[in-house]
């Protein structure tokens, strides 16, 4: 476990970090479709954006 020091500087450094890396990282597109598969695939249903709204 951390003191409150120490975790106030590992917070610091880790905000310092990721604004480096947004910087310095340019944007990655991904284009896939995650989905998950079930051990019991007759209750699946799948995803579909009018039933997400």
């Amino acid at each position: 476990p951390l003191t409150e020091e120490e975790n106030e500087e590992f917070t610091k450094v880790k905000k310092e970090l990721t604004k480096v890396l947004l910087e310095k990282v340019p944007v990655i597109t991904v284009n896939r479709i995650d989905y998950t598969v079930f051990e019991d695939m007759r209750r699946f249903v799948p995803y579909c954006e009018k039933f997400g709204k």
